[in-house]
């Protein structure tokens, strides 16, 4: 599990980088159960300024990207406060990689089965229109 963590427009604290590690951690768990070498890739951008130079938003994209899969998982939330938008992005996160097992389940348990069931030909002319 690689986790990188970027901040261009703003530092970090340690009180900030103790609460990502917290957040991200049963996401963590989640994909180290699931996948081999997934990477998450945490971006926090402050987004706008107000006139005494307080931010007015923050911005947490989180980017998952799972070895087998062609492209990355991508979610943005945008929030006044930084780990409030931080929560509401793992919480996506989860979610959409919760949906994406399911459907691989799915489908894995439906391989080679048609979902509908073959029917016989009737011989004979074709049927009126």
């Amino acid at each position: 599990m690689h986790l990188f963590v970027q901040f261009p427009a703003f530092s970090n604290t340690a009180a900030i980088d103790k609460y990502i590690e917290k957040r991200l951690k049963t996401l963590q768990k989640r994909l180290d159960a699931r996948y081999k070498n997934p990477t998450i890739t945490l971006r926090g951008v402050v987004v706008g300024r107000k006139p005494d130079g307080q931010a007015k938003a923050f911005e947490a994209e989180i980017l998952v990207k799972i070895p087998r899969s062609k492209a990355p998982f991508v979610v943005k939330k945008r929030n006044s406060d930084f780990r409030s938008a931080l929560n509401d992005a793992a919480d996506a996160m989860e979610s959409i990689l919760k949906r994406d097992n399911e459907k691989s389940e799915r489908s894995r348990k439906t391989a080679g089965k048609s979902p509908r069931p073959a029917r016989e030909a009737k011989s004979g002319a074709a049927p009126k229109r």
